[in-house]
């Protein structure tokens, strides 16, 4: 795949150039509690011929605030995009089980939107979305649009750390993402020497905890960013997982450190690490040699993630959020909505190499 990208402003110069009356262009998002997901859509609503597809994310514990939140952003969506085709539709994102479902029923609907009208264009904006349903949709899209000679496109836009303390509650289940397992959990790999690099994040030890215990690695390589926008945050997280690091036998050269702000870095580190212990280990062991990813962390690195695991045939293993918390909201009180540009914002442009 040939990546053209574009960051910070020169995402809304390439729209500029890009978006011509023969463009016929498709975005995807997600509603979230984020605001910062309203930003792109925004942005092509200045342009004609976009339709806009949009997830509602159903989990079984959400407090009030964050529906509340989440309520305000439809509305706002719907009141800057009332000059074109919108529509707003429920996803579950775990089932009845337990099960996580999100990216199976995600790629369902997805599957109709870009199949039953002609577009030149599909944009799937991935600031809302949570991994089970970023990855799974982006990976459809992409494919699909690559044997149809349509150009895919990804948007993310991620906001410096906010007050609002709404942290995640994760499934106990580990289990491979929709469209990423490729050979794991098969005979193939029973005696695999299998490298897991999961990202770390403040909110992410039991749910990397889990992973560790359903996959049992043969080496630990946890991805840091840095560089950060805090420069301590590397280090404070390699304290906060000081225990893990000794249970999972991570020696500090193990780590690994991909810039926080910029996806390609990650990907771009994710793939030359594969790809060399790959060739080494194929060479000298008759077993076979696996790499799996685990985006766990801050947004634009698993992005880095996704694109690594996409070029790379990469099999992808997490915890569903099940649902969320808000520590230190009133739910009576809805938090002033932020009204400044996002400063990270990248444009993936998925071009076919061919």
């Amino acid at each position: 795949m040939l990546k053209i990208t574009h960051k910070g402003g020169e995402v809304e110069e390439f729209f500029k150039t890009y978006m011509h009356n023969d463009r016929h262009l498709l975005m995807i998002g997600t509603v979230g509690f984020n605001n910062a997901g309203n930003y792109f859509p925004s942005v092509l609503a200045n342009y004609q011929n976009v339709d806009y597809k949009f997830f509602l994310e159903e989990r079984t514990i959400v407090p009030k605030v964050v529906l509340d939140m989440g309520k305000r952003n439809q509305d706002e969506l719907t009141q800057q995009l009332k000059n074109h085709f919108v529509e707003f539709v429920p996803v579950q994102v775990v089932a009845e089980d337990s099960a996580p479902v999100a990216g199976r029923n995600a790629t369902k609907l997805t599957r109709k939107w870009i199949t039953t009208k002609k577009y030149t264009d599909i944009v799937v904006d991935v600031t809302s979305m949570s991994r089970g349903i970023c990855f799974s949709v982006v990976r459809q899209v992409v494919e699909y649009c690559h044997a149809n000679s349509i150009e895919p496109h990804i948007l993310v836009a991620e906001r410096d750390l906010s007050g609002v303390k709404i942290q995640p509650m994760s499934s106990d289940i580990a289990c491979y993402m929709h469209g990423f397992q490729e050979d794991m959990e098969t005979d193939l790999v029973d005696d695999a020497l299998v490298m897991w690099i999961p990202q770390l994040s403040e909110n992410a030890m039991s749910s990397l905890d889990n992973i560790y215990t359903s996959i049992k690695p043969s080496e630990v390589c946890p991805a840091l960013p840095f560089p950060a926008i805090y420069p301590r945050r590397a280090d404070e997280l390699l304290l906060k997982f000081r225990q893990q690091l000794v249970q999972w036998e991570v020696e500090l050269y193990d780590t690994i450190y991909a810039h926080e702000s910029d996806p390609l870095d990650v990907c771009e580190t994710i793939g030359r690490i594969h790809r060399t212990r790959k060739s080494v280990l194929e060479c000298s062991v008759n077993t076979p040699v696996r790499t799996v990813l685990s985006p766990t962390g801050w947004r634009i690195g698993s992005i880095g993630m996704l694109l690594a695991a996409m070029e790379n045939s990469l099999p992808v293993i997490y915890t569903e959020n099940i649902g969320y918390t808000a520590g230190n909201i009133d739910d009576e009180i809805l938090p002033t909505p932020s009204t400044y540009v996002p400063p990270n914002r990248w444009h993936i442009w998925m071009r076919c190499s061919n």
